[in-house]
């Protein structure tokens, strides 16, 4: 049976997801806090498999060191977000004042489909917020996780990176649209939201 579990972590409030397919379990942007999110796990006596990250952005991650050793499972991002992991113990000393980020080892998303027991889970790449964001489709269950292309109520993920992309992420977001109109969105922060709720 599918479950999600979503929990808002640390001081940017990020969502960490812990999609449950038949006691096993795949951890998704474990932002921060690792003793809670690992407590969670445990209270819900769970199984992990793997870590995987939508994107490279310090506050999805940075609980992905201790998360990662916790339970002895790998860390799966995109390639092209790794130079975002890469950085991370600054960019989180810059904006969170921490020095106490662990990089984990990186392991790249190496197919366009993720297995959670019986359960698929297709690999969608949506770039333009970063060169290598990716959203998480579960097969015949209509749930979508997005990371920070779109949120509740209309909004959408920030460009004004130095490496964001406006007309990539216009066509991400357009090919994310595509999808059924009743496909439940779980995003990098706030609530889930039906995919028919959301208007620019």
């Amino acid at each position: 049976m599918i479950k999600v579990h979503r929990f808002s972590v640390g001081e940017m409030q990020s969502n960490c997801y812990l999609l449950e397919n038949n006691n096993q379990c795949i951890i998704m942007d474990p932002g921060d806090d690792a003793d809670y999110i690992t407590s969670k796990i445990l209270e819900l006596g769970l199984k992990p498999e793997f870590i995987v990250s939508t994107h490279g952005h310090f506050d999805h991650n940075m609980a992905s060191f201790e998360i990662s050793q916790n339970f002895n499972i790998p860390f799966y991002i995109s390639e092209k977000d790794t130079f975002l992991i890469k950085r991370m113990k600054a960019t989180a000393k810059h904006w969170l004042r921490r020095n106490d980020i662990l990089l984990p080892k990186i392991d790249t998303i190496k197919s366009r489909l993720l297995k959670l027991g019986n359960l698929n889970i297709k690999v969608i790449e949506i770039p333009g917020h970063t060169p290598g964001s990716v959203a998480f489709y579960i097969e015949g269950s209509e749930i979508m996780f997005v990371g920070d292309l779109l949120f509740k109520g209309g909004g959408l993920g920030r460009v004004d990176f130095e490496y964001s992309n406006k007309e990539d992420f216009k066509n991400s977001l357009k090919n994310i649209l595509s999808y059924p109109s009743d496909t439940l969105i779980y995003p990098g922060h706030g609530e889930e939201f039906r995919l028919s709720e959301f208007s620019v």
